[in-house]
């Protein structure tokens, strides 16, 4: 019986650390090869967003590693649904692989077609934010309710590592939330005006924290394994 759950066992790990590196990579990989090939704001720094480099010689990069990030979540299982609990995990990451694979197919630039040249400007560009939106609670709504799950209840019958996860996974939602209260904030005030670059890095503050949240449930990185 031990020898038969350990594959399944194994395999979310792994589905899970994917997740995490892939988010956690993604933001820099893009600013780094961005660089080198001269695509970004004045050298050298990024360009305005995560979702403008769609626009960009790298956009293979980006659409890949959305749909990525969007099919593995499409496979993730993980807790039901309980009394106590509106949605399962697999629910929540139904919701947030289908919005990211909305994110990739459906670019936020007027030049670029996206999926055949069915949605145009500006309708893509609604299409694109809520789906990006959409990815971003659910991100914050993973880190901050569905990874602290335990089988246990109470804080003081869990383990010291499951206690010291529980602590990352707060601090990642923290910075999640603080990421699309910066987001939000600079639309509606135009703060960008004055900080070109600063949707890039919000939006890289958010996928790193959510990265890291994913890896941490992976339990591959020291101390923070049963």
């Amino acid at each position: 019986m031990r020898s038969r759950a350990t594959p399944l066992v194994f395999s979310v790990k792994q589905l899970q650390l994917c997740v995490g590196a892939v988010a956690c990579v993604l933001p820099p990989l893009l600013w780094g090869l961005g660089v080198l090939v001269g695509v970004g704001a004045p050298w050298p720094w990024p360009i305005e967003s995560i979702s403008d480099y769609h626009g960009t010689n790298l956009r293979v990069i980006f659409v890949s590693a959305l749909a990525a990030i969007g099919i593995l979540m499409l496979c993730y299982r993980g807790y039901e649904r309980t009394t106590e609990k509106m949605w399962s995990d697999n629910a929540l990451a139904n919701f947030a692989g289908t919005a990211a694979l909305i994110v990739a197919a459906v670019p936020n630039d007027a030049d670029v077609m996206s999926l055949g040249n069915e949605l145009r400007y500006p309708l893509a560009t609604y299409v694109h934010f809520a789906a990006a939106g959409s990815v971003f609670v659910s991100m914050f709504w993973f880190s901050a309710f569905r990874f602290t799950m335990s089988d246990h209840t109470r804080s003081a019958h869990q383990s010291p590592q499951k206690r010291r996860r529980n602590a990352v996974y707060r601090l990642c939602a923290a910075l999640i939330a603080t990421s699309m209260v910066c987001l939000l904030a600079g639309f509606i005030f135009d703060w960008w005006l004055s900080i070109p670059t600063g949707i890039f890095w919000f939006e890289s503050l958010g996928m790193v924290a959510f990265g890291f949240a994913w890896l941490t449930k992976s339990q591959v990185l020291p101390g923070l394994g049963d």
